[in-house]
């Protein structure tokens, strides 16, 4: 029987069932539940309209000028739902609970749905989202120095049943200046802290999570406050490699990347390089000198990698060779 229930949000997330997001695109796109769709009940111009009304002549006008903006898609968003949920059971959020997720809500009752409502909405969903990352976990942390494959170490293991969050692939970015280069759009702060809450969640507590060393940025994100105390303050392996193995890896994945690309990204290391160095390390790009330009910014990498060491605890820190590392961790 069609029906609507009220979940809160940590029944909600759980109730396996599919979640449409009824906010405008920007909203969403701004940030959402992960693995929900959006079904808009008013789109980002119409939100405007409203918005607007609301100011001008008050509740009732702009409930009604809603109703005229948005009536005549009721049948596209019964379709876009049976699509969505064939089984005819949803989960439905707005902003705040309250009177899109209640139009959605009673709309796809009356088509049939059974339907469940987030209390509180989306905002009650961000709330649970930063509270997830002041629970703390037994974390790992991965380091060694840029060309390291700290990435590929994490990979494998995953592969061998160890528990892995990987930062930079939730960022879309690799944490350094050249670190966007090849990758997709970043998500923006909040999205990239909902995907991570996601996977936060799964993490068996009784079990290490191996997540790599990072500063608190990447790219354009900042890693939750709370979530970075608890990674410089657990166990970090540094891994050691050879610094021609670490250069030959670093010129295989970026010596393919556009020479302008890798120009510019140096540029923005010039107050960090000093001019000397930056118009040195040009240079070479320019003369496709790519392991000379690699030696100049290595230098710089290597030695904020030690600096930010240096402010951890030392007794937490393990120095271990590649080689030892995969005897000690393969299972």
């Amino acid at each position: 029987m069609s029906s609507v229930s009220i979940y809160t949000i940590s029944d909600f997330i759980n109730c396996g069932v599919p979640i449409i997001d009824v906010r405008s695109e920007g909203e969403y796109q701004q940030g959402h539940i992960v693995g929900a769709y959006n079904i808009a009940i008013l789109n980002n111009d119409e939100r405007s309209q409203v918005g607007t009304c609301y100011k001008q002549k008050g509740h009732n006008a702009a409930v009604v000028l809603g109703y005229e903006l948005v009536a005549h898609k009721f049948k596209d968003y019964i379709k876009r739902a049976a699509e969505i949920a064939p089984h005819k059971t949803i989960g439905v959020y707005c902003f705040r609970g309250g009177q899109r997720s209640g139009i959605m809500s009673e709309l796809l009752r009356d088509a049939g749905f059974t339907v469940i409502r987030l209390h509180g909405g989306y905002k009650s969903y961000r709330k649970y989202v930063l509270h997830t990352f002041t629970i703390p976990k037994s974390m790992i942390i991965l380091g060694g120095y840029t060309g390291s494959q700290k990435t590929e170490k994490l990979n494998q293991l995953r592969l061998l049943g160890h528990q892995v969050i990987d930062l930079e692939k939730l960022a879309s970015h690799k944490g350094s200046a050249y670190g966007g280069i090849g990758e997709a759009e970043q998500p923006t702060n909040e999205q990239f802290e909902n995907m991570l809450a996601f996977e936060w969640q799964k993490i068996d507590p009784l079990k290490p999570v191996w997540i790599e060393d990072e500063s608190s940025r990447i790219g354009k994100i900042n890693i939750p406050q709370y979530l970075y105390i608890q990674m410089r303050e657990s166990p970090l392996i540094k891994i050691i490699v050879p610094v021609e193995k670490r250069m030959d890896y670093i010129l295989e994945t970026y010596g393919k990347m556009p020479v302008d690309a890798l120009y510019h990204a140096t540029q923005k290391l010039i107050r960090r390089l000093g001019n000397q160095q930056c118009h040195n390390a040009l240079n070479h790009l320019q003369n496709n000198e790519l392991r000379a330009w690699l030696y100049i910014v290595l230098t710089y990498y290597d030695k904020t990698y030690e600096y930010g060491n240096s402010l951890r605890d030392q007794t937490k820190i393990e120095i271990i060779s590649e080689e030892d590392f995969y005897l000690k961790y393969k299972a």
